[in-house]
């Protein structure tokens, strides 16, 4: 999407990957991250920047193909953290035409403050049962916070691919979700990566 959205539009992108410190300790070692971008950056801690915009613009760093990048990471357990993050992500937004911002899969009010202040909100989900089950949890918590703001044309549900034999059809993942689905993405077999 960044990559996409640098080449198309010629104007300034942003990417701002937003980890949280316990999700950094679990996928350090795991073996599912062949086919996730991989920056050879520092991650910065959000707790020493998030209040000064100054020290926030000045560590943005500029990688591959003119993409602008901002890696953070938090600790859940920080919640004053909550109240940060949407001035942390206005100050962004006021030097980018485009932020995208990458956030992890546990939910907490960190993610889900910045979900609501987001203008489209993507959600991948894994072609399974329980992932799905847990991305409309998702969508629910978004819906009981934003309440009359809900607007649904703003979450797009995306749902990564599997081997034909273990895919789940439209209709089954409607079941399941209970919520439009925009796209499905094609299974890519690691081979396909070389």
């Amino acid at each position: 999407l960044v990559f996409t959205l640098v080449m198309e539009s010629q104007k300034k992108v942003l990417l701002v990957s937003i980890n949280s410190a316990a999700e950094m300790v679990s996928t350090s070692s795991s073996d599912n991250l062949e086919a996730t971008p991989r920056w050879d950056v520092p991650i910065i801690n959000l707790k020493g920047i998030v209040d000064n915009p100054n020290k926030i613009t000045n560590i943005i760093m500029t990688v591959h193909f003119n993409i602008d990048l901002l890696p953070v990471s938090f600790d859940p357990n920080e919640t004053y953290l909550v109240q940060q993050i949407s001035p942390f992500i206005s100050t962004l937004v006021d030097y980018y035409h485009f932020v995208i911002v990458d956030l992890p899969n546990e939910m907490d009010g960190v993610v889900l403050k910045a979900l609501t202040q987001s203008d489209v909100i993507h959600i991948i989900s894994l072609d399974d049962p329980e992932n799905l089950k847990m991305t409309r949890q998702v969508i629910y918590q978004i819906e009981e916070n934003l309440k009359e703001n809900f607007d649904l044309e703003k979450v797009h549900v995306i749902i990564s691919g599997k081997p034909t034999e273990a895919s789940l059809s439209y209709d089954e993942i409607s079941t399941i979700m209970d919520f439009p689905v925009a796209t499905k993405l094609p299974y890519i077999d690691k081979s396909d990566l070389t």
